[in-house]
């Protein structure tokens, strides 16, 4: 599972970043139902809105399984990072191939592409990696 991290300070390093997300999955390992979860990896990303000039990072936590991520999740709503409240949520790579407004068979077709003219997602954005750093054990002292 990958998880999303939104609105992280621009000040944020990849060592701040892991010792973060390690703290929220010391409280998670300390329950008695849930084994050691595994965090694969986690970078950060920088996206840049040219007809804007907006900038915001985000960071993306691979998790081993599910129920480490969901968890995950649920401890790291809401927390302060640096002085920034954030929030975090399920990553999902949506493909352009798959819109339903021009792939949906039969009659609903004409009402889903008549609602919605334009697609949602803002064009051009520049994303570049910041920061990416892979783990190899669960016992590793950092992310």
């Amino acid at each position: 599972m990958i998880v999303l991290i939104l609105q992280i300070p621009e000040t944020v390093t990849q060592e701040s970043l892991c010792a973060f997300v390690e703290t929220a999955l010391r409280r998670i390992w300390m329950l008695p139902v849930f084994k050691k979860g595994l965090l694969e990896s986690c970078e950060i990303r920088r996206i840049l809105d040219p007809h804007s000039g907006s900038v915001e990072y985000q960071a993306l936590l691979h998790v081993a399984d599910d129920r480490t991520g969901e968890s995950l999740i649920k401890q790291l709503n809401g927390k302060s990072l640096e002085g920034r409240e954030i929030s975090a949520r399920i990553y999902h790579q949506r493909s352009v191939r798959k819109d339903r407004r021009v792939n949906l068979p039969g009659p609903y077709d004409i009402a889903i592409v008549d609602r919605r003219q334009t697609d949602r997602r803002r064009p051009d954005l520049k994303i570049e990696t910041t920061a990416m750093r892979n783990v190899l054990s669960a016992t590793a002292p950092s992310c």
